[in-house]
């Protein structure tokens, strides 16, 4: 339990896989959940070490309370090491928000809550991640490049103090085409005859 209260039943999404770089093993009770009320002070107080115009508990409400927004923690044990925002659009899903407690760092943490989000793609036609990035946020840059996302475009005073911004995207595998599977069973099923 987290200050007395029970986490909601059935809130947690998947474990974690072992991540070459990451500090957490696969014996520690490791997931990424999806965002629940109880979860603000945790996650505001990263926000808050992480971000210079940081959120507070109503821009998250409000971020949150908007239609196809959700948002999702990395929890080890009772204590949330880290965040995303996100929102589904139509053809891609848009990181809005993405932090990891400083002292947690450089433990495949941010890199678990990417994966997490390349995973979903392709589900109702979604085919890209994409994020937009203040130019001079150089560590979210190298981050995003490391976990497989490419500068796409630039956003020219996209930004609020009207500097320019970076779009990153990657894109959904390609699925496997049905022949090539048929023609892979078609020589199992000619060599079990």
């Amino acid at each position: 339990s987290r200050n007395g209260r029970e986490r909601p039943a059935g809130v947690c999404t998947a474990a974690v896989k072992e991540h070459p770089m990451n500090s957490f093993g696969s014996s520690e009770n490791v997931c990424i959940r999806y965002m629940v009320n109880i979860d603000l002070p945790a996650v505001v107080a990263i926000d808050q070490a992480s971000w210079c115009l940081a959120w507070s508990e109503d821009d998250f409400r409000q971020q949150l309370r908007r239609a196809r927004v959700l948002g999702q923690v990395f929890e080890r044990g009772d204590v949330i090491l880290g965040y995303t925002v996100y929102q589904l659009d139509e053809c891609a899903i848009t990181l809005l928000r993405l932090a990891v407690d400083p002292k947690q760092r450089r433990g495949g943490i941010g890199t678990a809550l990417v994966k997490k989000l390349t995973g979903r793609l392709s589900a109702h036609g979604r085919r890209m991640l994409q994020a937009d990035v203040h130019e001079a946020n150089l560590p979210c840059h190298l981050f995003l490049r490391a976990v497989g996302m490419k500068a796409v475009a630039v956003m020219r005073g996209w930004c609020d103090d009207g500097g320019d911004a970076y779009r990153f995207a990657c894109h959904a595998a390609e699925p496997e085409p049905v022949e090539e599977a048929s023609a892979v069973n078609r020589a199992w099923t000619m060599r079990l005859r």
